[in-house]
């Protein structure tokens, strides 16, 4: 697993920390009730600052210290890597602890595994969907921007977010709103590499080799036309 990341965070410092650009038109509203924004670290006013919102989601109101152990977790992890080593002083971090009905998200481990009720609506298989592979973690966007809100001064345009899923189940997923499971073993680590696809635009790494996917091109990639 390999983040070379360095080069798209210190394009962000030196552009005054921002990423992307809000969406054209604001979604509708979503309750946000029963949740709480705990500062994580704060390195100065989120307009000046990149902003690293974490959300959790399939934690009840019990399963809240296991939120807060995860996210303590993926942090010690994430600050021992490049460039979040160097650059975790242009930090700032969130955390939302937001409690669900139910414990769990949506077909972990399986298909045929019960729904769960959540604030973000997570699921395996990319959503229950029996196309996808299990490792597959989404998220409501739309939800979980909403929930983000909270964090007060930060933006679509100067935040990054990472849904964390009450699961033991290897996943997650990388593109506008970064996912992981909050408990795998190997969890600390997914979270890092999803970024790598959400700031950085990055591909993946390894061979497709026997799914007849062509690669596709990105930053730390080139898509061969002829035989490489």
């Amino acid at each position: 697993m390999r983040i070379r990341v360095g080069l798209c965070v210190a394009a962000l410092v030196a552009a005054g920390l921002t990423v992307g650009t809000p969406a054209a038109a604001t979604p509708a509203a979503v309750p946000v009730a029963g949740a709480t924004v705990v500062p994580i670290q704060v390195t100065g006013d989120p307009a000046t600052r990149f902003n690293l919102v974490l959300l959790g989601d399939g934690y009840t109101e019990a399963d809240l210290p296991t939120f807060r152990a995860h996210v303590d977790r993926h942090l010690n992890t994430l600050w021992t890597i490049e460039p979040f080593k160097s650059y975790r002083s242009y930090f700032n971090v969130y955390a939302v602890e937001i409690v669900s009905a139910e414990s769990g998200v949506d077909c972990d481990p399986g298909l045929s595994a019960p729904r769960r009720d959540t604030a973000l609506g997570m699921g395996f298989w990319g959503g229950c969907n029996p196309a996808s592979v299990q490792r597959l973690l989404t998220v409501d966007g739309t939800a979980a921007n909403a929930y983000a809100d909270l964090a007060v001064g930060t933006n679509p345009g100067n935040r990054q977010l990472v849904a964390l899923a009450n699961s033991g189940t290897y996943g997650g997923a990388g593109g506008s709103n970064a996912t992981a499971s909050g408990g795998n073993a190997l969890s600390a680590l997914i979270s890092p590499h999803e970024l790598g696809h959400s700031l950085g635009g990055l591909q993946d790494e390894y061979d497709y080799y026997g799914r007849g996917v062509p690669p596709t091109a990105g930053r730390n990639r080139t898509r061969c036309t002829t035989p490489c």
